[in-house]
């Protein structure tokens, strides 16, 4: 039997699962309102999100461009090129007219600004078709690292408002996707913020959607045995395929039970830590105290006092799903064991020295973590006599 859960980079339609992402796209596209913002970590699915889309509702009157931004233009007229270009490019046919039309106005009127030869060539495109025109600005967030980052929101931003002159734009919309909040991007704090956007989040499968995958991937797994893999994956997406994918492999031919899934689970992802998307959640985590820090606040059950700030850091980072309320908690059993107390604590004792996570810990009230740190170092230390009755009065506490 061939294998049906390939790598793929793009998952072919048969085995797309929807979830509320999509039927959230999907209205924004019939709508036509204002722009989508698709906000999410790193390996669930956003890229395969928007090129679904496409892919379904993409027809003979609408034109939906996908745009990659990850290796972004020196300027912002290259940039603004390089969008029309790639509308050009994929419809040739229907934009024939508009083709040549559109490099004649490049060289006659080269001097135009940027923001205005692009509305102006967007304008000729929408004139050229009867349906809609969808701009899919993927990545998005990479533009980060350019000067123009805050004209291509302002612009985007500008488009949707003249609507009232330009009767046209009406036809035109956005889908963007990132890692970051869009005002983040935004550099300049005297331009008006990217409020006009519709937040899209992207959370795991069901426990219905998952169910729904294993039919797709043709799998025959007992209700013990699927119910096992939810359990330790609670539908992320990137982790169930791989899983799936596995048990595809090497137990094609044997009847599995839950010690097998518990096996494999360990072998792919609790022993080494480094397979997708442990490995960069564990690496966003070493990297950044305030993950850290909620991370133990979390075990704690102290998800409530998390700032709004940090929610949306540990959304982002893969480690929550966002759920609009304070019911915060680590996502799947995989990242609980892969981002363990344990764990947490060797990169802290890395980072800062026991003593100093002893006396941080105390005066966040936190007094179990601080008695912790100040009985490990007293495993291979003494206190010095100048701080010795003090310390031990923060362990009595």
């Amino acid at each position: 039997m061939h294998k049906i859960l390939k790598p793929y980079t793009i998952i072919p339609s048969d085995l797309y699962i929807e979830r509320d992402a999509d039927r959230q796209v999907d209205n924004i596209i019939r709508d036509m309102g204002r722009p989508g913002y698709v906000l999410v970590s790193r390996q669930m699915g956003k890229t395969n999100l928007l090129l679904n889309a496409k892919r379904r509702l993409e027809n003979i009157n609408d034109i939906f461009a996908y745009i990659d931004l990850s290796n972004p233009f020196d300027d912002l007229k290259n940039c603004f090129e390089n969008i029309v270009d790639t509308i050009l490019d994929t419809n040739e046919e229907r934009l024939s007219a508009v083709i040549e039309k559109i490099k004649n106005h490049r060289v006659q009127q080269k001097d135009t600004p940027p923001f205005k030869q692009h509305i102006n060539e967007l304008r000729l495109i929408l004139k050229q078709i009867n349906g809609k025109l969808v701009i899919i600005l993927d990545e998005i967030d990479a533009l980060t690292k350019k000067a123009y980052s805050d004209q291509i929101f302002a612009q985007i931003r500008s488009i949707y408002f003249s609507r009232a002159n330009y009767a046209e734009l009406e036809r035109l919309t956005y889908i963007l996707s990132g890692v970051v909040e869009p005002n983040e991007i935004i550099k300049d704090p005297k331009i008006s913020p990217f409020n006009i956007g519709e937040k899209i989040f992207l959370n795991d499968f069901s426990k219905k959607e998952f169910e729904l995958f294993i039919t797709k991937s043709k799998l025959s797994l007992s209700e013990e045995v699927k119910n096992r893999i939810f359990l330790w994956t609670d539908g992320n997406p990137r982790i169930t395929w791989d899983v799936c994918s596995e048990i595809e492999d090497k137990f094609r031919d044997k009847e599995l039970n839950v010690k097998d899934i518990d096996d494999l689970i360990s072998e792919m992802y609790l022993t080494t830590f480094d397979r997708p998307p442990v490995d960069n959640i564990r690496e966003l985590v070493k990297k950044d105290r305030e993950l850290r820090n909620a991370i133990i606040e979390i075990s704690y059950n102290k998800g409530n006092e998390i700032s709004d700030k940090i929610k949306s850091k540990l959304y982002l980072s893969g480690i929550t799903n966002y759920n609009g309320n304070n019911d915060i908690h680590i996502k799947n059993e995989i990242l609980k064991e892969s981002l363990s107390i344990d764990w947490i604590r060797e990169v802290e004792e890395e980072d800062k020295g026991l003593i100093k996570l002893a006396l941080e810990f105390h005066e966040k009230e936190n007094y179990s973590e601080a008695l912790y740190y100040f009985e490990k170092f007293l495993e291979n230390n003494q206190f010095e006599p100048t701080v010795e009755s003090l310390y031990y009065y923060y362990m009595g506490s």
